[in-house]
């Protein structure tokens, strides 16, 4: 009972929760057989324990989704995950939850991050040692030119200028011309997913601890450039998101979907359109460049 005092529970499927493990404890007290005896009334949720977890894809021309693995027809987007679970999202299965998350999907935030990171430092020591070799090379140049100058009596040569200018100039071009598409291909995302639904029509309740792990997973996919968004939840779960401040301002109940149907309409029309933009963007530029 002191136990039970000590923790404090934010919704009514943690008192639940609770209440079963602790039904289960005071079973364990007693004697082996009043524990097969009395195991059953317990409200024991296997599925809790040994979930499943599986990528679903779209049989073509419908709206329904199935498992990946289970059915050949079945085909999966390109650059979209669904990712469902059979069981709800508590304190017990929480880490397993995000670990088969990234396993299913392919996708590991906290191993890109760190591929990130080591290909920026190994980036800024190429730039550094190119730029200092570059440096050498300009000084280099400009001792040579003025040992000309010397010999030649400060006889002004057009064609010795143009040739100085013009080697002073790529020197320029070169240490001006910072290797940026080299940079942007060091820090993309090494993945072809820009976005992943979580379908929670299985989920009956989510706690304290599961909202708090579902959300600093999806800040570490937003990190790398893939919105995770959520199906299918009933009404119990959109109020147990909301009671445990689940929705914030980088949160919203945008990312709620009615059926994985439409989150997925959601996500093919924002990439159609960050697409177009990109591709509007980059004929401006050339544009631009050719005027000049």
């Amino acid at each position: 009972m002191t136990i039970f005092t000590c923790i404090v529970r934010k919704t009514a499927a943690d008192i639940n929760t609770f209440n079963s493990e602790k039904s289960s404890v005071k079973i364990l007290e007693t004697s082996k057989k009043n524990v097969i005896t009395a195991w059953k009334p317990c409200d024991f949720n296997i599925t809790g324990v040994c979930p499943e977890y599986r990528i679903l894809g779209q049989i073509p021309n419908t709206d329904i989704y199935c498992d990946v693995e289970e059915y050949e027809e079945v085909k999966e987007y390109p650059g979209i995950k669904v990712f469902q679970a059979n069981t709800s999202l508590y304190f017990a299965n929480s880490e397993l939850f995000v670990s088969a998350l990234r396993k299913k999907t392919g996708i590991d935030p906290g191993a890109i991050m760190i591929a990130k990171k080591k290909a920026q430092k190994r980036h800024a020591r190429e730039l550094k040692k190119t730029k200092q070799t570059e440096k050498k090379a300009v000084l280099k140049l400009t001792n040579d030119v003025e040992m000309a100058v010397k010999h030649e009596l400060m006889d002004d040569d057009p064609m010795t200028d143009l040739s100085v200018n013009d080697k002073n100039g790529s020197a320029d071009r070169n240490m001006h011309n910072s290797p940026s598409e080299e940079l942007e291909y060091f820090m993309s995302p090494a993945i072809n997913v820009h976005s992943i639904i979580l379908d929670f029509t299985p989920v009956n309740f989510v706690d304290s601890v599961g909202v708090k792990t579902l959300k600093s997973a999806m800040k570490e996919y937003k990190e790398i450039g893939v919105d995770v968004l959520l199906s299918g939840c009933n009404a119990l779960v959109v109020r147990d998101l909301t009671s445990l401040n689940f929705f914030d301002k980088n949160i919203e109940k945008d990312l709620l979907f009615h059926s994985i149907h439409d989150a997925m309409i959601h996500c093919k029309f924002k990439a159609s359109s960050s697409a177009l933009t990109s591709s509007e963007e980059q004929v401006l530029t050339s544009d631009t460049i050719s005027q000049i």
